[in-house]
Order: C-alpha cells, then sequence, then structure tokens
C-alpha cells in the first residue's frame, strides 16, 4: 500500500505563514510591504490558500474554454493577421502571404477605405473553410456579406462552414464620437444579423470594449460596460423581428488586452462566466461552445518611445489573453504607435502567437490557471465587482441613457485620474517611458498629437503620453537650438549611497531626455568648487543622508559664491535641513515621491523660455 507523504506534514494555517513572512521582512509590516492596492479598487495579497476561495471555484471554466478537433493539442485559439484594403488585389497578396507562408489562421480585412470590395479581387486563393475570414468598417454590411456568402458557394464552400465576424458595432461608434446612431441603423443591422443567424461560425454581433481600456477604464469597467452593450443591444433588436435567443448566439465580445497580466488573464476568466450567465437569461439551452471571446491588442499600454519595448508588451499581453481563454487573438505590430507598421513587424506579431503554441506549449494545456488560488481569487473579485457595476448601470436606465448623463464617463474619468497620479509619480513603471529610458533613440516630435474630443466621448490614449509629450518636447527643442541640456551628478561621501542617488537621478532626467554625466569628486568642498565651474545647466548632487547633513550647507554655499546662475538640486530630501538648504540657494529636490512630471515639466520651462 503506498503511503502519503504528504501526511507526515501537519498543515498549514495562513497566519503561519504571515509570520514567517515577517520574520523575512525583518519585522517591517507585511501589510505596507506586501500588500497592493489594485487600480481595479480592491487590494491583492502575495498568495492566497483555499480558504482564501470561500468555496468558489471556477475549475468548471475548462468545460466552456476553445478546444481543437481531431489528434491536434486540447487548447486551440485563431491567431488574426489584419489588413487595411486600398486595394483589393494587393490585399489578397498580402493575405495569402500571411496564410500560406506566415502561419495565421485567421484574415481581418478592414474595409474602411473602400466603398464597394470586390469579393473576388480580394478573396481569390483563400480557402475559406480552412481558416477565419473577418470584416471591420464595411459601408453596406448586408451587401457584402451576401456578396461574401455567393462567393463562397461559388467556391463550393457553403455557408455553414465560413467562419469569422462583421463587426459595425454602432455603441463603440457611439462612444468614440459623441453621436448616437440612428434607428435606420439599427434596422440595417439587424437585416444583417438575418443572414448571419444562417451561418453558425460567422458572427453578425461583434462588439467592442477596447474604447473603456484604452480610455483609460480598468478591467472591472470594461467587463462591466460590455456587458452593459451586451444588454442595450439585445432590449433594442427584441423590438425587430429578430428572435432574442437567436440575437445572442451572434455576439463576438472583443476585448482589449493590456499589460496587468494576472488580472488580465482574470478578467477573461470572470468575462466569460457572466457573459455565459447573461445568455443563459435569454436562452436557457445556450450552447457553451457557441460563446466566442476576441483579444485585442489595447493602445493604452504602448508607447512611442523606444518601440521595441512594445514587442515585449504584446508578448505577455497576448500570452495572458490565451490563458485567459480567448478564442481568437489579433496582437498589433509593435511599432504600429509609431506609424512604421511594416511585413516585418506585422510578422514578428504573428510569431507571438506562435511562440506561445509551439515553443510554449500553451494548446497543451485547457486551463491552465484552473486550481491557482491566486487568480481564482482575482477573478471572484473582478467578477462580483463587474456584476455590481452592471447592475448599477441597469438600475439607472442602462449603457446609453448613462452614457448620455455622463455617468460612465465619469467612472472612466475617476480611474483615468488615479492612473496618471501614480504613473507621473513613476509608482507605476511604464519601461522606456517613464523609467528605463533609451537615451540612444531619437523620437519624432511629429509623434504626440492632443486630439481634440467631444466632450461627450471617449478618447482613445495611450498611458505614458504625457512623459512622450514631455521628452518629444526636448527634442523639439534640441533641433531647434542644436543644445541638449547638460546635467551633472555631483557624487560624494559614501560610495554605496553616492551611486544609488546618481542611478535614480540619472533615470530621473534621462525620460525628459537630458543627458546626464556622473562626475565622482574626493570630497565635497572640491564638488562645490568644481562642478560650478563647468557650466552645466543643472548640477545634482548624489550622496547619503548622513554626507548632506555634515557637508550640504557649505556644498550650497560654496558653489553659490562661484555660480549664481546654474540649477542646483539635491537628490534626496532630508528633512531636517530641507529649509536651511533652501535659503543657501539650492533649488529643489528630486527623490522618490516627488510627481517627476510636474518637476521635469518645471525645469523643462525654466531652461527653454
Amino acid at each position: 500500500m503506498e503511503k502519503n507523504l504528504f501526511e507526515s506534514f501537519p498543515p498549514l494555517e495562513k497566519a503561519q505563514w504571515v509570520e514567517k513572512a515577517t520574520v523575512d521582512l525583518k519585522g517591517a509590516d507585511f501589510n505596507k510591504k506586501l500588500l497592493w492596492r489594485t487600480e481595479n479598487g480592491y487590494t491583492l495579497e502575495p498568495f492566497y490558500m483555499r480558504s482564501d476561495l470561500q468555496e468558489k471555484s471556477f475549475n468548471q471554466l475548462q468545460y466552456t474554454f476553445p478546444k481543437a478537433e481531431g489528434d491536434a493539442a486540447p487548447r486551440a485559439w485563431v491567431n488574426y493577421r489584419k489588413i487595411k484594403v486600398t486595394n483589393e488585389k494587393e490585399a489578397n497578396k498580402t493575405a495569402l502571404e500571411a496564410l500560406g507562408k506566415r502561419g495565421a489562421e485567421g484574415i481581418i480585412f478592414d474595409l474602411a477605405a473602400v466603398e464597394a470590395p470586390n469579393a473576388e479581387e480580394l478573396l481569390t486563393g483563400i480557402y475559406l473553410d480552412c481558416c477565419a475570414v473577418s470584416f471591420e468598417n464595411v459601408k453596406n454590411p448586408e451587401a457584402w456579406v451576401r456578396n461574401y456568402v455567393a462567393y463562397a458557394k461559388l467556391q463550393d464552400v457553403p455557408k455553414e462552414k465560413l467562419s469569422g465576424y462583421i463587426k459595425c458595432d454602432l455603441l463603440e461608434k457611439y462612444t468614440e464620437t459623441g453621436q448616437l446612431f440612428e434607428e435606420k441603423e439599427l434596422v440595417e443591422w439587424a437585416a444583417l444579423l438575418s443572414v448571419t443567424q444562417q451561418m453558425p461560425h460567422f458572427y453578425g454581433l461583434a462588439l467592442s470594449s477596447q474604447i473603456i481600456r484604452d480610455a483609460g477604464g480598468n478591467h472591472i469597467q470594461e467587463a462591466a460596460f460590455m456587458l452593459n452593450m451586451v444588454a442595450e443591444y439585445l432590449a433594442r433588436f427584441a423590438d425587430t423581428k429578430l428572435h432574442v435567443e437567436e440575437v445572442i448566439k451572434e455576439v463576438l465580445p472583443i476585448s482589449a488586452f493590456g499589460s496587468d497580466y494576472f488580472q488580465e488573464i482574470a478578467k477573461y476568466r470572470a468575462l466569460r462566466t457572466l457573459l455565459l450567465e447573461v445568455a443563459k437569461m435569454y436562452d436557457e439551452n445556450f450552447p457553451v461552445e457557441q460563446l466566442h471571446i476576441m483579444g485585442v491588442s489595447s493602445e493604452w499600454s504602448k508607447s512611442t518611445l523606444d518601440p521595441n519595448v512594445n514587442l515585449l508588451r504584446n508578448t505577455t499581453e497576448a500570452m495572458s489573453a490565451v490563458l485567459g481563454g480567448c478564442n481568437s487573438i489579433w496582437i498589433a505590430p509593435h511599432n504600429k504607435y509609431q506609424g512604421e507598421e511594416n511585413d516585418f513587424s506585422h510578422r514578428i506579431a504573428l510569431n507571438i502567437s506562435h511562440l506561445l503554441r509551439e515553443e510554449s506549449y500553451l494548446d497543451k494545456v485547457v486551463d491552465p490557471s484552473a486550481g491557482s488560488y491566486y487568480i481564482e481569487k482575482i477573478t471572484s473579485e473582478i467578477l462580483e465587482r463587474a456584476l455590481t457595476l452592471f447592475q448599477d448601470i441597469e438600475s439607472k436606465g442602462g449603457f446609453v441613457t448613462c452614457f448620455e448623463a455622463g455617468y460612465i464617463q465619469e467612472k472612466i474619468e475617476e480611474t483615468l485620474q488615479a492612473n496618471n497620479k501614480l504613473i507621473s509619480q513613476r509608482r507605476k513603471v511604464l519601461v522606456g517611458t517613464n523609467r528605463y529610458p533609451n537615451g540612444l533613440e531619437t523620437p519624432d516630435i511629429h509623434l504626440v498629437k492632443e486630439e481634440s474630443s467631444d466632450k461627450k466621448a471617449l478618447k482613445k490614449q495611450r498611458s505614458g503620453i504625457q512623459f512622450e509629450a514631455l521628452r518629444l518636447r526636448t527634442e523639439e527643442y534640441v533641433k531647434e537650438t542644436g543644445n541638449r541640456p547638460q546635467i551633472e551628478l555631483a557624487l560624494f561621501g559614501n560610495l554605496a549611497m553616492r551611486k544609488a542617488r546618481a542611478t535614480f537621478a540619472g533615470d530621473f532626467f534621462q525620460v525628459a531626455g537630458f543627458e546626464t554625466q556622473e562626475v565622482p569628486y574626493k570630497s565635497a568642498e572640491e564638488a562645490a568648487l568644481l562642478s560650478a565651474k563647468n557650466e552645466k545647466e543643472i548640477v545634482v548632487l548624489c550622496a547619503s543622508d548622513d554626507d548632506y547633513k555634515e557637508h550640504a550647507f557649505e556644498f550650497v554655499n560654496a558653489f553659490r559664491r562661484h555660480n549664481t546662475h546654474t540649477m542646483l538640486i539635491l537628490a534626496g530630501y532630508p528633512a531636517e535641513i530641507v529649509e536651511e538648504l533652501k535659503d543657501a540657494g539650492l533649488d529643489d529636490f528630486i527623490h522618490m515621491r516627488v510627481n517627476t512630471l510636474d518637476s521635469l515639466t518645471a525645469l523643462q520651462d525654466r531652461l527653454f523660455n
């Protein structure tokens, strides 16, 4: 009889683990050091146990996740390539290359620039029953889908074998422009759905919550408002000749994946659970395999600075979407936000999904995150809070009513401002943007554009756009004057602390595109005398707090005797002598709690004007 070795070890309570962690923290407060207040409003602990789940489990989700057929690996998802169509033949050539040579499993044709697409020129050579083909921004959706079905029939592909979606999301357009759609547009869409209802794997009600995320909303708001949009559409289509239990099968939610890895995984799991609950309210026999969730790259998490970092973001974000159970994904090229996307960057974007499947083997397990107490706890938090927010919106009249009243915008604005505060203080790190900038790149000064927007409408934006504008303001100054601001980091005293402070200061100023140089000195006296003669725009004192208490006042006095015009800043904040140093001629302090954005903007105002 086999012996269970774990029986030799008594079970441990959570309090015992917390006690052990507190010992490792050398007495520091466990809650202050290790608990994390998220943008979603709940606090995350560093670990969870079974007791934290309160008997809740989402293991049943594995039975609703997309699965491959036959002998293929158990988990499947569609890897899309999006093509903006300006010429049907050229778009077709690009699609065939993506499908035949680059491993794409689906194509999204963006038809915004084409009035009446030629189906034969666009689709010739594409095996429509072997890949997903989707369409966005179609001028006349119903006519186009009928043409598509007719073309497929000529290729001996029945409409039952066609897969993909068509997106003409009226609520998305409404949130982006502030202009509510007309009733005739809804009637036209109902006519489209009467066609797509005969195509079991082709969705006619693709709706996107991407604008919620890209406008600064959090995971809970994105999930809740997606449910509200579904409910809004179902209520409005109920007034047509369509049967709501059939319309619900046409819904394809498109959700943006961002950089909060575990919360993104949990968001998709919670969204699937909630959508299934909503679907079963309208049709208790709703087939779970009919629910298709698509994940797309968010703009919010990307940057125009150091675009290669976007490639890394794309990888972790796509991974969270796959682990969260998305049926399909579209990964935007990493240099899209610089307007430099090309065939190579599209290929790299496709390859991310290939790596997740072929080298990370994420297709080998249907639901890898099942049983993770940490992810299941976050899933539970998002689910409950999203459901509460959804019910709140519905009780106030639904999505359109609340949007017209500005209630939804207020919720998103609150989250946006809270995030902007964390980003401006660099408590939320954007690699290459507000921390660890690439000093070797010269960004295009025309990349950042503050677009005006209807007050009612939501505006897509990148989370680091204010830091991008900060950096590009310096680049514009350099282009006009030929002079890049020079900063000397004057190091003296304790070796470890002066290096740490210099590293912090260098990163701080390089975010704005300033050039920094570390200059070590043997003493504070030498540092004051020589740095005053170097004629840099700014000199930064870098030493330990003890060195500041002993030498900073003499440093400032000696420096000002030789130099009255150079800005003098101290890295740190020795509270006991702050006022004394200011009176002696110190201009400012930089430290972890300072608002980096405001501080650097003030420096630019002083240097550039």
